[in-house]
């Protein structure tokens, strides 16, 4: 199936070289097209080269194949020297179709004196490459694709790296690229063959990896060829579509806002499957959203900040991202494209539009980023992380209902307790909220949750609960203490601090299975530097606190 393809890659490579040709009229089209035409039906043969030689005897498929290759190699020689030296000398023309002669009539009479031809069902010749004349036949034709394609490597190279001057286009760039790669796998595959044939017959060894890590190098090389034969025409195709895609990628989510909010202001477009589409859609939506702008409305007292912001695109951008639900249903407001700066000419307005398409959008994915870090937060919050790993200690302990008991009892005083306080405080107006953001009023908090875990260990202690689930609660206190010392002189993060000791706890309980818990760790340090709470540095140091002490005095108390 994969020759399959690539024999229709060819052809319409082929094709494309010849619409060129008719259109040019040169040698280098002609040759160009010559070469493209023969490499296409070398690989038609090798994909029915089983039934051809079905047909026409044992292996001559594989005998046409290559012939077919060696007029590669002469129209190559032919367009990479017409391209050097802008003509060819019939000194020179002479001397390579004198050399593909021998190449070919030495295939032909290694072929016709080769012991094979009574062999049922052959395809390949590698097949019987111990045969002196076979291997002579393999030696002697990819030696000759190897010596083509290499001097075609360094030609195809030198003019890719040509890019950033007036002398080639993108589409030529390209071209020149995948046609650079594409002889470089072409000579991989005749070096694999070359190899192969001679470790078969001189050295009896077969090396089983080069035959289908060579078929796999032709397969490879053909389709870059292909490709390369049509990159001057499908480049530049490719790239304004590309362009085009990009546009729409930054115009969509202000658009799509706009159409779903004011829904009279947008009509359908075709898809864009092609560059002219996609450039159609994405001038219809610019005009879409200005026309939309129009309709929007903004709160007066919110207008006003836009009016006077040093950028004022990326100050309505902002607006509108944080109000989109009032945009049709304030009637009174100012009416959001008056307060874009004036535009004198229709590209200087295309060019606000854009740029306001970017702001939103930026704005968009940083409100989705910002919202996703709270939800972690949120669910990574110091009270609820105990909570989890008291409940883990827990279960493992749970051999009867007195176990439950001592659970809940700890769950109720190293978590609850001090989440209550907090709250209250809180509610009390001591603190802006439960994640009390301020250093300077973490430390009567914190002193509260101490003595509350202090006063369960007490109590779990006389009750003589299992010793887990104790040693768990002091290596909290311990975890604890180090965090509130550091307090004192530098605000780290409480967060990571307890979900590092939560990791550390089921690390200690069940070793390479919760290393995935590290990945955990750093989304809750991500968090928290993305909502601005932390620096890296605060949350480094809290979630290697709470992991190293909990590793260390859990696993030594347990």
């Amino acid at each position: 199936m994969m020759w399959a393809y690539t024999a229709v890659l060819l052809w319409m490579g082929a094709l494309y070289r010849g619409y060129v040709m008719v259109r040019t009229r040169d040698f280098v089209t002609a040759t160009y097209f010559t070469a493209a035409a023969l490499v296409a039906a070398a690989a038609t043969v090798r994909l029915f080269e089983a039934w051809i030689s079905a047909a026409w005897g044992p292996y001559i498929g594989d005998l046409l194949k290559t012939v077919l290759v060696v007029g590669v190699c002469v129209a190559l020689e032919m367009m990479v020297r017409a391209l050097r030296k802008a003509t060819v000398s019939r000194r020179f023309l002479l001397a390579r179709l004198g050399l593909a002669g021998l190449v070919t009539a030495g295939l032909i009479v290694t072929f016709v004196v080769a012991p094979i031809h009574h062999i049922k069902n052959a395809v390949d010749l590698e097949q019987v490459s111990h045969i002196p004349a076979v291997a002579l036949n393999i030696l002697l034709f990819n030696s000759y694709l190897a010596y083509v394609l290499i001097d075609n490597f360094f030609f195809y190279r030198r003019n890719a790296n040509t890019a950033g001057t007036n002398e080639v286009d993108l589409g030529s760039q390209v071209s020149f690229r995948l046609l650079e790669w594409g002889v470089l796998f072409g000579a991989a595959y005749a070096v694999a063959h070359l190899i192969y044939a001679v470790g078969r017959s001189v050295f009896d060894r077969q090396w089983a990896v080069l035959e289908p890590g060579g078929s796999a190098a032709a397969v490879v090389s053909l389709m870059l060829i292909a490709l390369g034969m049509t990159a001057p025409r499908s480049a530049p195709w490719l790239e304004r579509w590309l362009a085009a895609a990009r546009g729409l990628r930054r115009q969509t989510p202000i658009w799509r806002d706009l159409r779903v909010v004011l829904p009279r202001a947008s009509l359908s477009t075709p898809p864009a499957l092609t560059p002219a589409l996609a450039t159609y859609r994405l001038e219809r939506r610019v005009v879409e959203s200005g026309q939309a702008l129009r309709i929007a409305r903004i709160a007066p007292e919110t207008a006003d900040s836009v009016k006077y912001a040093a950028d004022p695109i990326s100050r309505l951008a902002e607006v509108m991202a944080e109000t989109r639900s009032s945009w049709a249903t304030t009637q009174t407001g100012v009416q959001a494209s008056s307060l874009l700066p004036s535009a004198t000419t229709d590209s200087t307005w295309r060019e606000q539009m854009l740029a306001l398409a970017d702001r939103y959008r930026s704005k968009k994915v940083t409100m989705r980023k910002r919202l996703f870090a709270r939800i972690v937060t949120e669910v990574s919050g110091p009270a609820v992380v105990v909570i989890a790993g008291i409940v883990v200690v827990t279960w493992r302990n749970a051999v009867n209902a007195a176990a439950v008991t001592w659970g809940a009892v700890a769950i109720l005083l190293c978590a609850c307790l001090p989440m209550a306080y907090v709250v209250r405080g809180v509610r009390a107006g001591k603190w802006v909220d439960h994640h009390i953001p301020d250093r300077d009023n973490r430390s009567v908090p914190l002193l509260v949750g101490f003595g509350s875990m202090a006063a369960a260990l007490i109590l779990l202690l006389a009750e003589k609960a299992p010793s887990e689930l104790t040693s768990l609660i002091v290596a909290h206190i311990a975890g604890l203490t180090v965090i509130i010392v550091i307090t004192r002189f530098w605000k780290v993060s409480v967060h990571a601090a307890s979900s590092g000791a939560l990791v550390g706890l089921l690390l200690a309980l069940y070793g390479a299975w919760a290393l995935p818990g590290l990945l955990a760790l750093a989304l809750v340090m991500w968090s928290r530097t993305v909502l601005d709470a932390h620096t890296w540095a605060q949350v480094t140091v809290g979630a290697s606190v709470g992991l190293t002490v909990m590793m260390a005095v859990f696993t030594g108390l347990r």
